[in-house]
């Protein structure tokens, strides 16, 4: 029964894979292989201001397998507090299986977005891959809830708790464990003992901001440029 609801709900992937025939089939009988959970609307965070997702919208977006299959869907996001990526099915949000995930990318209005799975000392976690090259760049968008702080008619705090969104920028040479950037100084000293790389006149020459992922990624270029 739940087999069935599952090939039900990834049937329309059909139409939108990149893989034809007989492969595309398999590729969605996969896909809908017995792991994936399924929430439909609930109340989960009923009385919290703003939405869990990267986008408040869903969005175009294609997912690869772990086996290398692509699949293409007219609505996916991102889940950034509870780190899952959800396709949307007849209203119903599906939880597709982090294990069968090799990586996939959000298409909005200004860009698309390319995420992999990388391995943090705590686990894997989706993050948004910047740049490749012999150091690659990752950012790790995350949301957690504030809790209203509101405590009587004269309180100036919060009524509703309220989504708060984070995001952390990491580095990470071959298959090391990414380093989280933290800072102008440590990143400067850490770059420097691993690789031998003094970057503090380019990052002073070239006002690098280490919270803006357009002046990393610049950072980055010249770095790998460099090794």
């Amino acid at each position: 029964m739940r087999y069935s609801l599952l090939l039900l709900l990834f049937f329309p992937f059909l139409s939108f894979s990149q893989i034809g025939g007989s492969d595309g089939f398999s590729n969605l009988q996969s896909l809908a292989s017995g792991s994936e959970m399924f929430r439909s609307f609930d109340d989960r965070f009923k009385g919290v201001e703003g939405y869990p997702t990267l986008f408040e919208q869903y969005v175009p977006g294609k997912i690869t397998l772990s086996r290398g299959r692509e699949v293409v869907h007219p609505l996916v996001n991102y889940d950034i507090f509870s780190d899952e990526l959800v396709v949307r099915r007849n209203n119903l949000d599906v939880v597709v299986s982090r294990s069968m995930v090799k990586s996939f990318v959000l298409l909005n209005v200004e860009d698309s977005l390319y995420f992999v799975k990388v391995q943090f000392k705590d686990g894997e976690k989706f993050c948004e891959e910047l740049l490749k090259g012999r150091l690659k760049l990752y950012k790790l968008n995350s949301k957690s809830i504030k809790q209203a702080n509101h405590t009587g008619a004269y309180s100036s705090g919060k009524v509703y708790s309220q989504f708060e969104e984070s995001v952390t920028y990491y580095w990470q040479s071959g298959e090391s464990v990414p380093v989280e950037i933290k800072n102008k100084k440590t990143f400067v000293d850490e770059l420097k003992a691993a690789h031998g790389v003094d970057v503090s006149d380019f990052v002073k020459d070239n006002h690098i901001n280490f919270k803006d992922s357009v002046d990393l990624l610049k950072m980055f270029t010249h770095i790998n440029s460099l090794l």
